[in-house]
């Protein structure tokens, strides 16, 4: 440690765009000043000389003997030198010369101070890009196939560990596999956790064109589907284009007023948020990724949604704005149809089993789906591992590594437990379209999807990519947080003002939803809420509040899926809901707690 202190022994390392292969062994008396050289093939090693099977050689030569070769190579050496670094900084050597040590430690904040001091040493990396591009990309590829096979180990040994967890229990103080009965209870758990799905072939086509993320390029890349060419999806647009793109975006948003039977502003917002989503999609798996290294919390990836969901009542244009989207995404246009029994054959529909396998491969291109059924998300049997509550809960929290989102529309008539709601995107539309315009509509959206193009969606991901890496901090209330910024950079660089359609926030349309619904039946059964505020709970009369029909069950359990985690306390029996979170989330005050509400309620 101490000749490292005093320079006794260095390891230097070559400076960029440069590699050294001499082989120079030098020798010096330090009593008689003279130096012996020695040249040739050979590492200077018993194993080098020892080796039977591999020729080397070696040429010593001593100053004695012939002292301009020798001086030659005391000065090629000192050439070499001069283009090397230190490998041990000079703070380091200082540190060791100061202080008596056997082991080295530095802080973290020494560590980072000794990486930039090396990263300028080897020369800023943006000044000559041409020299490093080709040694970056090699470097970078086999950092990238050494992670992925960390990856899959990791992803192995935890696939045991879930799988152990799943089929074990503790009895008596000991640990003992569970019964056969509850096995069969457990293979959803399994199928989804555990087991590697199996790939659909038969004849199944899929549509979506290739997208995929290059952790070599860090960026999104295109991957032709008949000669597997890469090529760049992420691409700088002219700022002339960027407008033309803006305008006609706007354009599209105002359709869902200037078409529509209701002229409300909150419309165009939320089909802001959904192109937004749709944007961020192919970067939702680097979010989460992202989320948990900054939180060091496994579970908060739960947070960030896979899925989003536009529901709406009929002609609200939910299909026009999925068409929209695959458009200018680069995907033509093209969505699947739902059928829950769908064919393998089927060129355009699609069932649960092959939306289960899109999720199990890396092409980041969203899976679009219209007119969902609601037992997708919301189905509590336990036949197929590839839809229903548990089925999206087990996704959202298990899923790791690249993988595409599903952008899926719906009816009205959907509701989902609290649980599936907090893992999905959730958009109303509630603004049908004029009937009397339909061919006027149909033209509009025509003539701008034929100008549209995917110019803005490339710029776009070209500008996300560089707030990854410039590090942007994840906000799990807002994930499009990055997204909103890259638009609101277009806007003001474009000198334009911002528009009207643009969505600060995050929109959580289920809540908002159920905020209105929960809000009318407190308005207009408000006798059926037994109220005690002391306490801190609020009692249902079930029959006064939901009714005696044999519907009401179905309504029931329905009403209170919209009520947010902590609201609902207990739903079997009588229904009880905590007052203040109540009273909250409705953002009304109790209606029962004046003296002459008192006096009616007896």
């Amino acid at each position: 440690m101490n000749k490292i202190g005093d320079n006794q022994i260095q390891i230097r390392f070559t400076n960029l765009n440069r590699t050294i292969h001499s082989k120079i062994y030098i020798q010096l008396n330090t009593t008689t000043h003279e130096s012996r050289v020695m040249i040739g093939s050979a590492n200077y090693s018993a194993t080098a000389f020892g080796n039977k099977k591999q020729y080397e050689e070696l040429l010593v030569y001593d100053s004695s003997y012939n002292k301009k070769l020798t001086d030659y190579y005391l000065q090629r050496y000192e050439d070499i030198k001069s283009d090397t670094i230190d490998f041990v900084p000079d703070r380091v050597k200082k540190k060791i010369k100061s202080e008596e040590m056997k082991v080295l430690t530095l802080s973290n904040e020494e560590s980072l101070e000794i990486l930039q001091e090396r990263m300028d040493a080897v020369q800023a990396i943006v000044a000559i890009p041409d020299v490093l591009d080709e040694s970056i990309k090699a470097t970078k590829q086999v950092l990238a196939q050494a992670d992925e096979e960390i990856k899959k180990e990791l992803q192995s040994v935890a696939a045991t560990k879930q799988l152990i967890e799943i089929v074990t229990k503790p009895t008596k103080g000991k640990i003992a596999f569970i019964k056969s009965a509850q096995f069969v209870k457990q293979k959803e758990q399994i199928i989804t956790k555990v087991l590697h799905e199996k790939k659909i072939v038969k004849e199944f086509k899929d549509n979506r064109i290739n997208l995929i993320y290059s952790e070599i390029d860090s960026q999104i890349l295109l991957k032709n589907n008949h000669d597997d060419k890469l090529v760049s999806y992420a691409k700088k647009a002219d700022e002339s284009i960027l407008r033309e793109k803006l305008i006609l975006l706007e354009k599209f948003i105002s359709a869902y007023t200037q078409y529509t039977m209701n002229n409300e502003g909150d419309t165009q917002k939320r089909i802001f948020e959904a192109i937004l989503y749709s944007f961020s999609s192919v970067y939702i798996w680097r979010l989460r990724e992202e989320a948990i290294h900054q939180q060091g919390r496994e579970e908060i990836k739960s947070a960030i949604p896979l899925f989003m969901l536009i529901a709406g009542m009929a002609q609200s244009g939910k299909t026009h704005l999925i068409k929209f989207i695959s458009q200018i995404m680069g995907n033509h246009g093209e969505y699947y149809h739902y059928i829950k029994q769908a064919k393998l054959s089927s060129m355009n529909q699609i069932n649960p089993q092959i939306i289960n396998q899109f999720f199990c491969e890396e092409k980041l291109t969203p899976i679009f789906v219209d007119e969902i059924e609601k037992d997708y998300y919301s189905s509590t049997s336990t036949s197929s591992g590839y839809k229903g509550e548990s089925y999206i809960k087990n996704l959202t929290n298990a899923k790791n590594g690249k993988h595409p989102c599903m952008i899926a529309t719906s009816n009205t008539d959907f509701s989902a437990n609290s649980q599936v709601m907090r893992r999905m995107y959730y958009i109303q539309l509630n603004n049908p379209f004029d009937s009397d315009k339909k061919e006027e509509t149909a033209e509009y959206f025509t003539n701008i999807l034929n100008e549209f193009g995917v110019e803005l969606y490339q710029d776009f991901l070209f500008h996300l990519e560089e707030k990854f890496l410039e590090g942007i901090k994840i906000d799990v209330n807002d994930i499009l947080a990055p997204a909103r910024d890259v638009f609101l950079d277009y806007f003001e660089r474009l000198d334009m003002k911002i528009p009207s359609y643009f969505s600060k926030n995050r929109i959580d349309d289920y809540y908002l939803r159920g905020k209105v619904m929960w809000g009318d039946l407190y308005k207009v059964k408000y006798k059926g809420f037994k109220e005690d505020k002391k306490a801190n709970i609020i009692l249902l009369d079930d029959e006064y509040v939901f009714g005696s029909k044999m519907s009401a069950n179905r309504e029931k359990k329905e009403l209170l899926q919209y009520l947010p985690i902590g609201v609902l306390r207990e739903e079997k029996g009588i229904v009880r809901l905590d007052y203040q979170k109540f009273f909250r989330f409705i953002e009304k005050k109790s209606r029962n707690s004046g003296f002459i509400a008192k006096i009616l309620q007896g």
